[in-house]
């Protein structure tokens, strides 16, 4: 058992929290303005609040926003960095916005059943690039046989052997296994599409509704808790950033890049335990005046 385990119990449980975003909204409150939060839904739902609904809606509300600051923005990132390089997909994903979704309004998770080809789009950025590409190697084993300690604790450590972060289990073994999937190195959401067979791992039969191309979520019960909700934001901003902008990703000179395969060779990434394009230029070309209105006055 790791041995600090209970000091570490102690101090989580001890943290103290602000209540600053109650204050905020009541200050929303009185100054008229129209506000939706997670906050305000819990205490619009619990009229009469005990300091232990306020402490717990303090944590879940913290926890929602630290939970994906770093994971869902990677994800995004991966998203920009396909759409800029792929066109042809972000063309075909723009075509089924524009024709389930319009321009009069942005796309909502009622969407989502009408738009195939944006969610697939979605479970092949997943797949191309895993957020989180390593895997399920929760301990390793040091030198002293009774110390284990979690391997996010120990990656630093010399004892830890660099293969632990270099093997990508999920990343090259799995999303990218040629068995399951054809051109496994190649960007093509159709492989998503439901008339051409959906692959599916068979470690993550039964996960309808979520991305089925990202095992980043991890498996069995070390699967991430957030998932529905990680998996839910990351559909909802690619397919509203792909129904309002033409993404193209430019040189130094601002010239759009056209050899796309050398690009692509070119492409660097982070090195950590989560998985990112590192920056990159792109161009965001609004797609209509009624698309840029909207924009403005959301």
């Amino acid at each position: 058992m790791f041995p600090y385990s209970k000091v570490r119990e102690r101090i989580v449980r001890n943290l103290p929290y602000s209540p600053s975003a109650f204050t905020g909204i009541s200050s929303l409150e009185v100054m008229g303005l129209p506000q939706i939060s997670y906050v305000d839904h819990c205490f619009t739902t619990t009229p009469d609040p005990t300091p232990e609904d306020e402490e717990s809606i303090a944590w879940t509300a913290m926890s929602a926003y630290t939970g994906g600051s770093d994971t869902t923005i990677a994800a995004i990132k991966t998203a920009f960095h396909a759409a800029s390089l792929h066109l042809e997909a972000q063309a075909l994903a723009q075509s089924e916005l524009d024709q389930i979704v319009g321009q009069e309004r942005m796309p909502e998770m009622n969407d989502r059943p009408n738009l195939p080809y944006v969610t697939a789009f979605v479970n092949e950025c997943m797949r191309l690039i895993p957020v989180v590409p390593i895997g399920n190697k929760s301990s390793t084993q040091l030198p002293k046989p009774s110390f284990r300690v979690p391997i996010k604790l120990a990656v630093r450590s010399t004892a830890i052997p660099r293969r632990a972060m270099e093997d990508e289990t999920i990343g090259d073994n799995m999303l990218r296994d040629p068995d399951i999937y054809e051109s496994p190195l190649s960007f093509d959401p159709a492989r998503f599409l439901p008339e051409t067979g959906t692959p599916t791992h068979p470690d993550i039969k039964g996960r309808s509704g979520l991305a089925i191309g990202s095992l980043s979520y991890g498996f069995s019960r070390r699967i991430c808790p957030d998932m529905h909700l990680a998996d839910s934001g990351v559909w909802l901003y690619v397919s509203t950033l792909l129904w309002a902008f033409q993404v193209s990703m430019v040189d130094d000179d601002g010239s759009i890049v056209k050899d796309k395969a050398a690009k692509w060779e070119s492409v660097q990434f982070s090195s950590g335990a989560i998985q990112y394009p590192l920056p990159f230029k792109v161009k965001l070309v609004s797609r209509s005046s009624a698309v840029e209105n909207l924009l403005r006055n959301a």
